[in-house]
């Protein structure tokens, strides 16, 4: 049979330090866990630096991480989250309560839990970023139901919001509403926690009050009407803890018994029967407990560091190797030391004391984090997580792949590997987490193609691997390579720009040679014939910094900041009044002073000395961020000042800036702009720059270099802590971040090894 989804309250836990929750190890995302919750197979985790972090099902946005991509590995940081104090979960949404008593919610926002939600929002049926809960302050702790939030406030009150149908807000009414509201009548709260449709609080003298709905009897004041205002469980006293499931609810006492109330048609509130219960009843032999858990329609006690459960066993949510259902505890297989236990849905996690995991039940999301979908009838280890690539040096985007130059001088590429051997690994493979680049060390710089990479080496040689049908390895060759391969005769080389499938090299006596397709000139060598060997582009000396895009090159000179550019120019992207090609450098028109040039598919930018920025060339997704029209000679970016460094994609341009933010414009049909959530946001051109959601610490940026395919539009980023992280397109798994091949819209992501 199936079940409803449930709420679930926060379990706080003592963790030793370095070590993380759910197996989630020391080395990865998620280290010093102090707090998690689990949703409708979902979770979230506090941990105690203040940020959370997410992981599971995520339609609604319940992630928090401004995309609807599910992921079981890596978990992923909610955005903006960094000084939280308590996290909560239910059905499709979560909240966190901030170090300020100010509260952030995310996910299903349709019925208000949200605190803003479609009455008093941005109109989003979701909200896939945190939002502010309107006017709440002072609040200590927080808990979601299945579509209602509540708060305990410092004061010993507390506010609720969202559904009310049933009056699980406690206001005396049955309104939803958009923002807090008080519970009647409450003071001293001690907790509070909600089930489904009905919440409950533990009050400062060890009794309980419940209100909301009462079907099943899940207030425990021995009737089964609903109730708008707070009503006080009938004969339980000494209560340590309590717990809301779906149509039930449970009690720790400080003696160590648990009593339950409410729904037991399963045998959900563990006394040996399936009659429902409006007032308290103990659950048989259970005598020391530490801690309990209410799942849907299962329950769970930690008792001597063993765990025991009761209630509905399908899909194995019990861990006695078997799916029957028990109407009394049943001790689960193999588990000992255990420290707190947390019901999901239909799966139940254990935390042990050496801060290890091992979990049991539903696995259809991967929830149980053992690597695979498959329901489990007793506990599994929850296997180790990918780390977060740190100290990273240098990270490019590629068409369909990605590739990153560590500090160790060492190169990892991701992405399609599986047509050209863009990854370099000696495989015909792609891959969503990093691969090594063998045998390939003293790593100084490296620059990504479309389909193709290449690295300059500490003595000034440069290797190449991937696709090279028209030359763009370098080698004389026509073949691809997925190994790195020498590109022939080149030596002196400082830095290296990829073009869609031609490649060049700024040297050390500042000239620039250049390989591979040249149907548009873009080799600069005078001639439209391709070439498998560097060529020296005709007459240009002094350089600067150089820019490739899909068939035309740029370049700045040091002398006086000007810029040089040559290939197509179809749209003008060479800059100088006309749309002639030209196979030698053509001067951009009335541009000096230029620090940075990038050259797109069909526009150019530079960055200008007071870090204002130019653009040239077509316009028509909004690529040159002038507002207006496509442009023959260099136009100002609207409102761009104080950049430091530009990148330019197939019809969409980025730049950082001196505050170490990022600003983005042009199409975002992928989500490649990196500004999160919004109506049509994947649909629309943004003419001028608008910020990069929720990321202000940017140290360079990189737009991926392919044409307008389903795979070819992602945005990667170099952080200032040393890691970095991708946006946009995924489907190659070119953002390295381990989760699925929805395209992601933020910036909170980040790449990761497998640990």
């Amino acid at each position: 049979m199936s079940h409803p989804s449930w709420p679930r309250r926060a379990v706080t836990a003592t963790l030793l330090a370095g070590l993380a929750l759910l197996g989630l190890a020391a080395c990865g995302p998620l280290g010093s866990v102090s707090q998690v919750s689990m949703g409708e197979e979902f979770a979230c985790a506090r941990k105690a630096d203040g940020t959370v972090w997410c992981w599971g099902r995520a339609d609604s946005g319940q992630l928090g991480d401004g995309s609807r991509s599910h992921t079981a590995a890596p978990a992923v940081a909610v955005a903006g989250i960094t000084t939280a104090t308590s996290v909560a979960t239910g059905t499709n949404h979560a909240c966190a309560v901030l170090a300020d008593g100010t509260a952030r919610c995310w996910g299903y926002a349709v019925l208000g839990q949200t605190g803003r939600g479609i009455g008093g929002g941005t109109g989003e049926v979701s909200e896939v970023l945190p939002v502010p809960v309107d006017g709440l302050t002072g609040a200590t702790q927080i808990t979601a139901g299945a579509s209602h939030t509540c708060a305990r406030l410092s004061d010993g009150t507390a506010r609720c919001w969202g559904r009310n149908v049933e009056g699980q807000l406690g206001n005396g009414t049955t309104t939803t509403a958009f923002a807090p509201v008080p519970v009647s009548g409450l003071t001293g709260v001690v907790s509070i926690q909600a089930g489904a449709f009905h919440t409950c609080a533990l009050i400062d003298d060890d009794s309980v009050r419940c209100w909301g709905a009462n079907n099943r009897g899940q207030l425990g004041n021995g009737t089964t009407t609903n109730a708008s205002t707070p009503t006080t469980v009938t004969g339980l006293t000494g209560v340590a803890e309590v717990d809301g499931g779906g149509n039930h609810t449970c009690a720790r006492r400080a003696a160590g018994t648990v009593a339950c109330w409410g729904r037991n048609t399963e045998g959900e509130l563990g006394n040996g029967g399936t009659t429902d219960a409006t007032t308290p009843v103990n659950a048989t032999g259970i005598t020391a407990a530490t801690d309990v858990t209410a799942g849907d329609f299962h329950t769970c006690a930690v008792e001597g560091g063993s765990v025991r459960c009761w209630g509905y066993g399908g899909n194995g949510r019990l861990g006695n190797g078997s799916a029957a259902t028990a109407t009394t505890p049943v001790t689960v297989a193999g588990l000992t030391d255990v420290q707190t236990v947390e019901g999901g849905a239909a799966s139940t996690c254990a935390v042990l004391t050496d801060a290890t995991s091992r979990c049991w039940g539903y696995n259809g999301y991967g929830g149980l984090g053992d690597t695979t979908r498959t329901e489990r009838v007793a506990p599994v280890s929850v296997a180790g997580q990918p780390l977060v690539v740190k100290e990273v040096e240098e990270i490019e985007s590629g068409g369909i792949h990605t590739c990153l130059l560590t500090t160790d001088a060492t190169v990892s590429c991701l992405g399609q590997g599986v047509v050209n051997g863009e990854l370099g690994n000696g495989t015909f493979t792609n891959s969503r987490l990093p691969v090594t680049v063998p045998s390939l060390t003293g790593v100084q710089t490296i620059a990504v193609g479309a389909h193709h990479t290449c690295a300059v080496l500490a003595d000034t040689t440069v290797r190449c691997w991937g696709r090279n049908a028209d030359g763009q390895l370098g080698n004389g060759t026509s073949s691809t390579s997925n190994v790195p391969v020498a590109v022939t005769g080149l030596t002196g080389v400082v830095d290296l720009e990829a073009g869609t499938s031609h490649t060049c090299a700024l040297l050390t006596d500042t000239t620039v040679r250049c390989w591979g397709a040249n149907a548009d000139g873009q080799l600069g060598n005078g001639t439209t014939t391709p070439s498998n060997v560097p060529v020296t582009v005709t007459g240009l000396t002094g350089v600067g910094v150089l820019g490739a895009g899909l068939a035309h090159t740029c370049a700045t000179l040091t002398a006086d900041g000007s810029v040089r550019c040559w290939g197509r120019n179809a749209d003008g992207q060479l800059g100088n009044g006309t749309t002639n090609p030209a196979t030698v450098p053509a001067t951009v028109t009335g541009l000096t002073g230029a620090t940075d040039v990038t050259a797109g598919t069909n526009h150019s930018c530079a960055v200008l000395t007071d870090g204002s920025g130019r653009c040239w060339g077509s316009n028509a997704l909004g690529q040159l961020g002038t507002g207006s029209g496509s442009s023959l000679v260099p136009a100002p970016v609207s409102g761009l000042t104080n950049a430091g460094q530009i990148t330019a994609g197939h019809s969409y341009t980025c730049a950082t800036l001196g505050d170490a933010g990022g600003r983005c414009w042009g199409t975002n049909l992928f989500g490649q702009l990196g500004r999160g959530h919004g109506i049509d946001v994947r649909t629309q051109a943004y003419p001028v720059p608008g910020p990069v959601a929720g990321q202000t610490a940017i140290a360079h940026l990189d737009a991926g270099t392919a044409p307008a395919t389903n795979n070819g539009q992602h945005t990667c980023a170099r952080l200032t802590d040393g890691t970095a992280t991708c946006w946009g397109a995924a489907g190659s798994g070119q953002l390295g971040d381990g989760g699925d091949w929805t395209d992601r819209l933020t910036t909170n992501r980040k790449v990761v090894r497998e640990g």
